[in-house]
């Protein structure tokens, strides 16, 4: 999040932009254990909790929603954490039909 513009973190943080705030973090959470092996050498995707899909590159380098993987399978008691070198963007909306 250190990566947002200057003043970003501090606007989704007032009360106005809470829903902003919680679509923005739900986009970095699966609900499921998905250590680096799983997709390791392939491109997927999953389910994000915001109810979005977000791609899985296990390619070199590993990507997951675009952002490059810094540092993989860091386990914790709950799941499994993959440490992004940027907050992963909003999708793209869908081209008008």
């Amino acid at each position: 999040f250190a990566q947002l513009p200057a003043g970003e973190v501090d606007r989704l943080l007032a009360q106005a932009n809470r829903a902003e705030l919680q679509k923005l973090v739900l986009r970095h959470l699966i609900n499921a254990r998905v250590p680096f092996e799983t997709f390791k050498g392939a491109v997927t995707s999953a389910p994000t909790l915001g109810g979005e899909g977000v791609e899985l590159n296990g390619d070199q380098p590993p990507t997951i929603g675009g952002a490059p993987v810094i540092q993989a399978d860091v386990m914790a008691t709950n799941g499994v954490v993959h440490v992004l070198g940027w907050v992963i963007p909003a999708p793209a909306p869908a081209p008008a039909s």
